[in-house]
C-alpha cells in the first residue's frame, strides 16, 4: 500500500515538473496561446497545483524594457467602433422589450427605432445580432442593458489598449496592464452573450485573436480571462469602466508630459547652439537653467540619457552659472557621475570646456604637484587633470581597506606638493588624520565630495582654499 502511494507521489511530481515546464516555455517562447491550449488539457485540480509552483519559481516577469511596436493597431479602431454601435444596440433592444412587455404601438413606438438601429449597423458593417428578428429576448430585458455595458467596456478597453501603443515609454509601461483590462472586456461580453443565448459574437472574437497575436509579438503573458473556464463577471462592467477611465487619465498625462518634454528639449537644444554667440552668456545660462529645471520638475530623470549628450559638450560653461537651480544641480551631479563610471575625463575636460576657475587655479598651481588621496587612480585622469593644472606631478595615492592613515604623511610631507586632495567619497572615516597632518606641515587641505574632473577640483580648491593658496604662492614668488 505505502509503495503504491509513492508511485501515485512521484507520478504527480512529474506531472507537475512538465506542466512547469510549459509555463516557463510559455513566457519565453512567442506564443502565449501555447499555454492556453496546454492549460486546456489539465484538469482543474492539477492545474491549480502547477499553477501554484509557478508562482513560487517565477512568480512574475518584469515587462519587456522596449517592446516592439504593433503592426495592427488600425484593427483595434474598428473593433471599437462596432463595439459602440453594438452597446446601442443592445440598449435598444432593452428598449424594445419593456415597450413590448407594456403593449405599446410597434407601429409609431417601435418600428421607427428599429429602422433606425438597422441604419447604423449597416453604415458601419456591424451585423446586431441582438437587433433581429430571432434575437434571444430574455425574462428580464436588463439583461440586454449589462450586455450593453460590456461592450462599452470593450470599446474604452480597446481605446485604451490603441493609445498606450501610440508612444514607445507608454507601450513599455502600460501595455500589460492595458491588455488585461480588455481581456476582461471580451470575457464580459463573452460570457454575457452565452447567458442571454445569443451567438458568439464577432467583436469579442476580433477582440480575443488580436489579444493573442498582441502577446505573441510583445512576448506578454496575461494571466487571467483567456480561457473559456475563466470567465469574468459581466456585472461587474461599472467596476471595469472605472478601472479603465483611471488608467486612461494615467496615460495621458504621460504622453502630455513627454510632449512637453519634448517642447523643452528642443527649446534646451536651439538655447545651447546660440550660447557661444551671446556677448553676455550669463543671461543665456539663467534661462538655460530654468528650462533644466522645467525638465526635471516635467518628470525627466536627470540621468536621461539625451539631456546629458546635449549638457554634456557645454559643460563648463553652464557650471559658470550663478545660483544654480535644484533641478540643473541634479543634471550636472549625473553628468559627473557618468564620466567617472564611463572613464570620460578628456571628453568632460577638453580644453574648451575648461572653466575660469581651472584657469585661475592652473596660474596659482603652475610647476607644482598636488596630492590626491582615495579614488581609483586612472592614467586617463591622472593626465588629464595634471595638463589641465600644468602640474609637474599628480601624486595619486590609492586607499586600501584598513589602511593605517600614517601611510599618507610621508607624501604630505613632500615640498613640493602645494595642496592635498582627499576624495572622501573613496576612503574611511578614520582618514580624517589626514587634516592633522596638513596643518602641521601649513599644507591646503580640500574634500572632494563628489567626482574628480579638472572643473570640479579647482571650484573646490578655490571654495575651501582658495585665500591660502594665493597667499602662499604670493609668499614664494616674493622669497619670504
Amino acid at each position: 500500500m505505502q509503495t503504491t502511494k509513492s508511485k501515485t507521489s512521484r507520478r504527480s511530481a512529474w506531472r507537475n515538473y512538465f506542466r512547469l515546464v510549459r509555463y516557463v516555455r510559455a513566457y519565453c517562447l512567442d506564443d502565449p496561446t501555447y499555454l492556453i491550449r496546454q492549460q486546456k488539457r489539465d484538469t482543474s485540480t492539477d492545474h491549480a497545483s502547477a499553477e501554484q509552483v509557478v508562482s513560487v519559481i517565477v512568480p512574475s516577469l518584469p515587462p519587456t524594457p522596449e517592446i516592439p511596436p504593433s503592426n495592427a493597431t488600425s484593427e483595434l479602431v474598428g473593433i471599437a467602433s462596432r463595439c459602440s454601435v453594438k452597446a446601442n444596440g443592445c440598449t435598444w433592444a432593452s428598449e424594445r422589450l419593456r415597450l413590448q412587455n407594456a403593449g405599446a404601438n410597434h407601429q409609431t413606438e417601435i418600428a421607427p427605432n428599429d429602422a433606425s438601429i438597422v441604419e447604423q449597423g449597416r453604415q458601419h458593417q456591424v451585423r446586431l445580432w441582438m437587433n433581429c428578428p430571432s434575437a434571444p429576448a430574455p425574462y428580464d430585458p436588463t439583461e440586454y442593458d449589462t450586455l450593453a455595458g460590456c461592450f462599452a467596456a470593450l470599446a474604452s478597453a480597446t481605446n485604451l489598449v490603441t493609445l498606450v501603443e501610440s508612444s514607445d515609454s507608454t507601450r513599455s509601461s502600460h501595455l500589460r496592464h492595458a491588455m488585461a483590462l480588455m481581456a476582461e472586456a471580451q470575457s464580459m461580453v463573452r460570457a454575457c452573450s452565452k447567458r442571454i443565448g445569443g451567438p458568439t459574437d464577432s467583436e469579442q472574437s476580433a477582440a480575443y485573436s488580436w489579444l493573442c497575436q498582441r502577446a505573441a509579438e510583445a512576448r506578454l503573458f496575461i494571466e487571467r480571462y483567456m480561457r473559456a473556464d475563466d470567465q469574468a463577471n459581466p456585472e461587474e462592467w461599472h467596476d471595469l469602466l472605472d478601472r479603465i477611465s483611471e488608467s486612461e487619465c494615467k496615460v495621458n498625462e504621460i504622453i502630455k508630459n513627454e510632449k512637453s518634454q519634448r517642447k523643452l528639449l528642443n527649446k534646451l537644444s536651439y538655447m545651447l547652439g546660440q550660447l557661444e554667440k551671446q556677448a553676455e552668456p550669463q543671461t543665456q545660462l539663467v534661462a538655460i537653467d530654468r528650462t533644466v529645471s522645467d525638465l526635471i520638475d516635467n518628470g525627466l530623470a536627470p540621468s536621461n540619457i539625451e539631456l546629458r549628450g546635449l549638457l554634456l559638450p557645454h559643460l563648463a560653461a553652464i557650471s559658470n552659472t550663478k545660483q544654480k537651480s535644484s533641478g540643473l544641480e541634479l543634471a550636472l551631479r549625473e553628468i559627473r557621475r557618468f564620466c567617472e563610471r564611463a572613464d570620460m575625463p578628456d571628453q568632460c575636460a577638453k580644453p574648451d570646456n575648461l572653466s575660469r576657475e581651472v584657469l585661475q587655479v592652473a596660474e596659482l598651481l603652475q610647476g607644482r604637484s598636488i596630492a590626491m588621496i582615495g579614488g581609483d587612480c586612472r592614467p586617463e585622469t591622472k593626465r588629464s587633470i595634471e595638463k589641465a593644472f600644468g602640474l609637474r606631478e599628480l601624486v595619486w595615492v590609492d586607499t586600501k581597506q584598513g589602511q593605517s592613515y600614517q601611510t599618507f604623511k610621508p607624501v604630505v610631507e613632500r615640498k613640493d606638493v602645494a595642496v592635498v586632495l582627499l576624495a572622501i567619497r573613496w576612503v574611511a572615516h578614520s582618514y580624517g588624520e589626514v587634516i592633522r597632518f596638513c596643518t602641521d606641515n601649513d599644507k591646503p587641505f580640500v574634500r572632494l565630495p563628489a567626482g574628480y574632473s579638472p572643473n570640479q577640483i579647482a571650484n573646490q580648491i578655490l571654495s575651501q582654499c582658495g585665500d591660502q593658496l594665493l597667499r602662499q604662492t604670493q609668499q614664494e614668488g616674493s622669497g619670504t
